[in-house]
């Protein structure tokens, strides 16, 4: 059985803890709209923890604050961290603890094609769908799953 983390599933996760529709729908609808929510933008390549997992977001982005969500899906722990550079481009990140499954592809769609893939040391999966850039890796028992609404070198990301 494999288990689908893609972009929209993500966004419907956090829309049910956020449960705040309108201002979630405007989200949706202009993720330039710097009026929806206040997002600070770094001005120089920032490096963030997320668990305990570091990235490195690239310049001119900033952190969704209130689209923080740590959810429980089905006994597993996900964290999942929006970041929008306030021109319509967002980055997801969302960690799934992952102590029984071992698998990457797991986290991929049936009859979604991918290639393996190495990013920054990082052996992992990479695939696109709609128009959506993936790239999956496991490290330290947690299931890393980083998404861009378009091709994007995830190698400055990952640290």
């Amino acid at each position: 059985m494999k288990r689908f983390l893609a972009l929209p599933l993500v966004f419907l996760l956090a829309v049910g803890a956020v449960s705040a529709s309108s201002a979630f729908d405007a989200l949706l609808n202009d993720f330039s709209s710097d009026a929806v929510f206040d997002v600070q933008y770094f001005d120089e390549d920032t490096n963030v923890s997320i668990g305990e997992h570091n990235f490195t977001i690239p310049k001119g982005y900033g952190e969704i604050d209130q689209l923080d969500v740590n959810l429980k899906v089905k006994n597993d722990s996900q964290l999942v961290k929006l970041f929008t550079n306030g021109n319509g481009d967002v980055l997801v990140v969302s960690i799934t603890a992952d102590e029984i499954l071992n698998d990457a592809s797991a986290y991929i769609p049936d009859d979604i094609p991918y290639e393996n893939a190495t990013v920054n040391g990082q052996e992992g999966l990479k695939w696109n769908q709609e128009g959506n850039s993936y790239f999956v890796y496991l490290e330290n028992n947690d299931a890393i799953v980083l998404q861009s609404q378009k091709d994007f070198n995830f190698e400055d990301m990952i640290v």
